[in-house]
């Protein structure tokens, strides 16, 4: 009955894909005896392979049913990118033809969709079985050793196969042969490399069992499995970290890494010099080194809940070196499921960058020599004030008189000292909040937000001129510094050029009265003066 229902289904489904399936499950050679009508027989190794892995387990259980009730069925997906539903009937069919027969008949269309899964081979066999005498003589090896090793069973039958281990290998070898010598009954493992015929080395791993002594025995069991794939991804792992920890002891960089737990699993050497930590130190210790440690921990929570994160940290090191500014990266590390499993992080000592970068700044905004704004700083700083709504704002020019002459008798470095004096003093007679810069050789403007009225604007002017007045000694003299104190100031929004030159003209009129005292330009008519005098030396005074 079960064979004609097996000669129905396949003359009903001749594109169906079919398999011979030994006892133990295995794909076996189609016995001529069964009738085929065109099915494609199958070439994988098992049923299982035919399948999706997470219907695997499906098979299995139709297999198992199968043995019982001599025949099952179960839907599965197809393996391979078309795919497709399938039906897989299971028949006993050892009587008349020897085997079970398993065939897949498509579900979702015609049997296109099991092309692929028909060109699914069986792996190469990776194991071999073999029985040696007390002498470790092999006594009979079975056929898959040529597709294992390249030797025939002939080739081996009577050999020692001592004398086919790798060199360095050979002393496990004998250790492990003299160890399940001593124990009747008992199983020994190892591994070594066994030389293939055509001379390079396969990693096996021997499964040596003492059935000298057992009743039908008289012979040790060995089984050699290839394990070769799986040296070459251990050496692949280890040929990654090492890798790792030389391209990361090698960056000018700290480079660590943590477990999920936050635990310190490595540090490179130039971390350690960024902290001034000993090569032993701990994750405390190197956290302790950290001014705002509570930022660090809060980024580590974040990576290690999956984000990436880049800060910056002050760190004090242990050896007392001193403050570093370092930029931080912090990185999670994930296993294939996309599971967090730890994170690695970047130290990157930006200190003496930073330093350079403000510098650079403080030479692009400040005049070197009496540390005022610069001009195109105070020429922002003015645009900036007359652009805010309701605020009104005073300029007040301030020219040295006489500097020329200054220089002349007591030279330029007396000059220089002179301007520094001006310079403090102009800082100390205005208000917070202005600003005094450094417009020209011996010219100053100052910026002066929030004045109310021009009288305001002048009382400062009238300060400022009464400071500088103050006597100087300066190379073995006393000298009397005077400046002419030019005030512009307009309620309102006004031209910054415009106020400036109004500034200006009220400075050349201090200048024409003899200099040292402030002259108001309280509304914002057309200047007299050029602007762009601005930018003229001393030598005009």
């Amino acid at each position: 009955m079960r064979d004609a229902a097996l000669r129905a289904l396949l003359a009903k489904n001749p594109d169906a894909l079919v398999a011979a399936i030994g006892h133990d499950g295995l794909f076996v050679p189609m016995p001529d005896s069964v009738p085929l009508t065109g099915q494609r027989v199958a070439q994988a190794r098992s049923a299982i392979d035919l399948v999706v892995p997470e219907d695997r387990p499906k098979v299995v259980d139709a297999w198992v049913r199968s043995r019982v009730d001599c025949s099952a069925r179960v839907t599965v997906q197809v393996a391979g990118s078309a795919g497709g539903r399938a039906v897989l009937h299971l028949v006993d069919v050892t009587v008349p033809h020897g085997v079970h027969v398993g065939v897949l008949v498509p579900v979702d269309g015609p049997g296109e969709q099991l092309e692929e899964a028909a060109r699914i081979v069986a792996p190469p066999p990776r194991l071999v079985r073999l029985r040696k005498s007390d002498l470790a003589l092999v006594l009979e090896v079975d056929g898959d050793v040529t597709a294992v090793l390249g030797w025939e069973p002939s080739d081996l039958v009577g050999q020692r196969t001592l004398e086919l281990y790798h060199p360095d290998d050979r002393n496990i070898a004998i250790d492990t042969w003299m160890e399940v010598l001593s124990q009747p009954g008992a199983t020994s493992r190892c591994r070594l490399r066994h030389r293939h015929r055509d001379g390079h080395w396969v990693w096996m791993e021997l499964s040596n069992r003492n059935l000298l002594d057992a009743e039908g025995g008289g012979h040790v069991d060995c089984e050699m499995f290839d394990i070769t794939e799986e040296v070459e991804a251990h050496e692949a792992v280890r040929a990654s970290e090492q890798l790792f920890r030389r391209l990361a002891g090698a960056l000018p960089i700290g480079v660590w890494q943590i477990d999920v737990d936050g635990n310190l699993v490595y540090a490179n050497k130039e971390l350690h010099r960024i902290t001034g930590s000993p090569p032993d130190a701990d994750s405390d210790l190197l956290l302790g080194c950290v001014v705002d440690a509570e930022a660090l921990e809060a980024a580590v929570e974040a990576v290690l809940a999956g984000a990436d994160v880049d800060l910056t940290l002050q760190i004090d090191p242990v050896d007392g070196s001193g403050r570093r500014r370092c930029d931080v990266a912090i990185r999670a590390l994930t296993s294939p499921d996309g599971r967090v499993t730890g994170a690695v992080g970047s130290v990157t000592d930006v200190t003496d960058a930073s330093l350079m970068q403000a510098e650079l700044e403080h030479r692009a905004t400040y005049d070197e020599l009496t540390s005022c704004v610069n001009r195109s700083t105070a020429m922002g700083i003015l645009a900036s004030a007359l652009g805010t709504p309701g605020q009104d704002t005073a300029v007040i020019f301030v020219d040295v008189d006489r500097f020329k002459a200054v220089n002349d008798r007591l030279g330029h470095g007396a000059g220089d000292a002179l301007l520094v004096i001006v310079a403090d003093r102009l800082r100390t007679a205005v208000r917070t909040g202005d600003v005094v810069g450094r417009v020209g050789g011996d010219e100053f403007l100052v910026i002066c937000p929030d004045v109310t009225s021009a009288a305001e604007g002048l009382i400062l002017g009238e300060r400022i001129a009464s400071i500088i007045r103050a006597p100087v000694p300066l190379r073995g003299v006393v000298l009397e510094p005077s400046a002419s104190v030019g005030v512009a100031w307009a309620p309102g929004t006004v031209d910054a050029d415009h106020l400036i030159a109004c500034a200006d003209a009220a400075m050349y009129e201090s200048k024409g009265t003899g200099g040292g005292r402030a002259v108001l330009r309280a509304t914002a008519r057309p200047a007299t003066a050029d602007p762009n005098r601005l930018a003229d030396a001393a030598s005009t005074s």
